[in-house]
């Protein structure tokens, strides 16, 4: 739990306090406040940060896509749950076996 911001979609996180010139969050009045405070909210959890926040990160490639519920990228096939090593191929759009060296 704490302050998180989104900048440029990465996730900021403070446990405590936001201090700057305009204005201060701290712990003690986190519920007193009005989010967001410059894009500052509260969160008990960096998901539900950023969900609140739309901040999911780089996205790894063109054809993933956010799951809302988990704010996490995946892709379009889900990757094989077999013990195997795998990669994504884009051209493909789908998971390459990687060869055992």
């Amino acid at each position: 739990m704490g302050f998180y911001k989104n900048d440029n979609n990465l996730l900021i996180w403070s446990a405590d306090r936001v201090i700057n010139d305009n204005f201060q969050l701290l712990l003690a009045d986190k519920d007193t406040y009005t989010y967001p405070v410059e894009g500052w909210i509260w969160a008990d959890t960096d998901l539900i940060a950023r969900q609140i926040l739309e901040c999911y990160g780089e996205q790894p490639f063109p054809s993933w896509t956010v799951n809302l519920t988990t704010a996490q990228y995946e892709p379009p096939t889900p990757m094989p749950k077999d013990g195997k090593f795998y990669t994504w191929s884009e051209d493909d759009l789908n998971w390459i076996e990687m060869a055992n060296d």
